[in-house]
């Protein structure tokens, strides 16, 4: 009688438990799978991608009270040293070192945005963007431009582990400058 009370009382808790992982937004997407490849889950792509310095998920609810779990990452731009793209010369370690000091406070960053379906079972991608936020020089103002990624161009490039062309061509771009 003490066995079968205390297996119920452990299934029932098993059960309590699962319920609890699965209603976890951010654990839901990070299992997940998204439609141009279900070959590796959402989150060992993003979390993998190793031209990411570091990575951060939340979750919150828009103004339409949607849940909605937001992951950001930010470049490692030594990551992008011996990189190429299209037929430009590959990235050197003098280049990447001039992009950094004429970016001064400029930070590149990956933001992905996943919105929970009302049945909290599926989702779906709402937006994926490129940030590129730092201070103007002359004001001191925090500045901050969202380039938005169509077609998931550069989402698809962090699944694949290929160097995003956005950021490569503001390294390129930031150490031509004098």
């Amino acid at each position: 009688m003490k066995r079968t009370t205390f297996a119920c009382y452990g299934f029932l808790l098993a059960i309590i438990v699962s319920g609890c992982l699965s209603s976890d937004p951010i654990q839901m997407v990070k299992k997940g799978t998204l439609e141009f490849d279900k070959s590796v889950t959402v989150g060992n792509a993003l979390n993998g991608y190793k031209y990411f310095n570091s990575t951060k998920w939340a979750s919150f609810q828009d103004s339409q009270k949607r849940t909605i779990v937001q992951f950001d990452a930010t470049y490692d731009y030594n990551k992008f040293i011996g990189t190429t793209a299209e037929d430009f010369e590959p990235l050197t370690a003098d280049m990447i070192n001039k992009a950094k000091t004429n970016l001064g406070t400029v930070h590149i960053a990956c933001v992905v945005q996943f919105a929970i379906s009302t049945d909290k079972k599926t989702f779906e991608i709402v937006s994926s963007s490129t940030k590129i936020s730092g201070t103007i020089e002359d004001t001191g103002k925090p500045d901050e431009k969202n380039f938005d990624d169509e077609n998931y161009q550069e989402l698809k490039r962090v699944y694949n582990n290929q160097p995003s062309l956005t950021v490569w061509g503001l390294l390129f771009r930031a150490a031509l400058q004098p």
